[in-house]
C-alpha cells in the first residue's frame, strides 16, 4: 500500500443488499478488492447498512438517554456476527492484499420483538493489518422520526480517528447533516441537535481532520447531502478527501427511479483520491 497518498475505495452497491445476505456480503468485499488490487487502498468504505443483523434490543436504553454500555453490548454482538459470518479465510485474504482499513456500515435491529423499533447505526473500523477492528463508531445524530428508536452514540470521540498518520472523521448516516447550514439554522437553542452540533465541530476544530468518511444508507441524488457537504467545506476547511458511501437508492419506504444518474451521484459526494467499484445489479 502507498502510505503517502491516502486513497478512497468505495464499494458502491445498488439495492442489491438489501435483504440480508452473509454469502452477497462476503463475494460484494472480494470482487470490490479484486477490482483494487492493481491499485491498493489506503481505506475500503462500504454505504451504511452493508451489513444488517438482529439482536434482542428489549434491554437496551434508546433515545436521548442512551448510554456508552448499551451501545457498546451491541458493537460487540455485531463484531461477533461479522467475525463469523462474513470474514471468513477468503475475504481476510482479499481485504489484506488490497486495503489498510475498511469502514462497515452495520445496522443492528431488535429481533426478538417485533413491536419495539429499536435500532443502532454503526460503522467499524477494521484494520487488515492488525486483523481486528480497531474502533466502532455509529449515528449520533438522529434523523427526524428516529429520536426515540434510535440507540445513540454517546461517545463523540469515537467518530475521530488515526488511520495510518491521516486524521479521520467517520460518519454515520444522518451524521452529516451536524454541518448542514440548515441544520444548524433550524435547531433551537440548547436542544440535543444543537449541542451535538456544536460540540463535534469544537472537536473538529481541535483535531483537523484531514478526510471526512460519511456512511448513508440510500442515495439517489446528490440533492440528499449536498448541504451537509457545503458545511464540511466551510467549516472542516483541513478536509482534502471526503466521501459518501453510496447504495444507489431511493429511501426504503420510497418508490420510483433514482433521481439522477449514478454517475452524477459518484462525482458529486467525493472529492480528492477516491475510486469507485460498482457492484453488478
Amino acid at each position: 500500500m502507498n502510505n503517502n497518498i491516502f486513497s478512497v475505495g468505495r464499494l458502491v452497491t445498488r439495492q442489491t443488499l438489501r435483504s440480508p445476505n452473509s454469502s452477497i456480503w462476503r463475494n460484494a468485499l472480494i470482487d470490490a478488492c479484486k477490482h483494487f488490487e492493481d491499485k491498493p487502498l489506503s481505506v475500503l468504505q462500504t454505504p451504511g447498512g452493508f451489513i444488517r443483523g438482529g439482536f434482542p434490543m428489549k434491554d437496551i436504553v434508546s433515545g436521548p438517554k442512551s448510554n456508552a454500555s448499551d451501545f457498546s453490548m451491541i458493537t460487540k454482538a455485531a463484531g461477533a456476527f461479522i467475525s463469523k459470518e462474513i470474514f471468513s479465510k477468503s475475504v481476510l485474504a482479499a481485504l489484506k492484499k488490497t486495503t489498510n482499513y475498511l469502514t462497515l456500515g452495520v445496522d443492528v435491529r431488535e429481533a426478538t420483538d417485533p413491536n419495539l423499533e429499536r435500532k443502532a447505526e454503526l460503522v467499524g473500523t477494521y484494520d487488515t493489518r492488525k486483523g481486528r477492528f480497531i474502533n466502532w463508531t455509529g449515528k449520533s445524530y438522529p434523523a427526524a422520526g428516529e429520536e426515540e428508536s434510535l440507540v445513540y452514540c454517546t461517545n463523540y470521540k469515537s467518530h475521530f480517528q488515526y488511520l495510518g498518520k491521516k486524521r479521520v472523521l467517520i460518519l454515520a448516516c444522518h451524521d452529516l447533516n451536524m454541518f448542514s447550514p440548515r441544520s444548524r439554522a433550524s435547531s433551537a437553542p440548547n436542544t440535543y441537535k444543537a449541542k451535538t452540533s456544536a460540540l463535534i465541530q469544537k472537536m473538529c476544530d481541535k483535531f483537523q481532520p484531514e478526510v471526512v468518511l460519511h456512511h448513508p444508507h440510500c442515495t439517489d441524488t446528490t440533492k440528499v447531502w449536498i448541504t451537509g457537504w457545503v458545511g464540511v467545506r466551510r467549516w472542516i476547511t483541513s478536509a482534502e478527501t471526503y466521501a459518501s458511501g453510496i447504495n444507489y437508492a431511493q429511501y426504503y419506504e420510497v418508490k420510483g427511479k433514482c433521481r439522477q444518474p449514478l454517475e452524477t451521484v459518484l462525482r458529486g459526494t467525493a472529492s480528492g483520491n477516491v475510486t469507485d467499484y460498482v457492484m453488478p445489479v
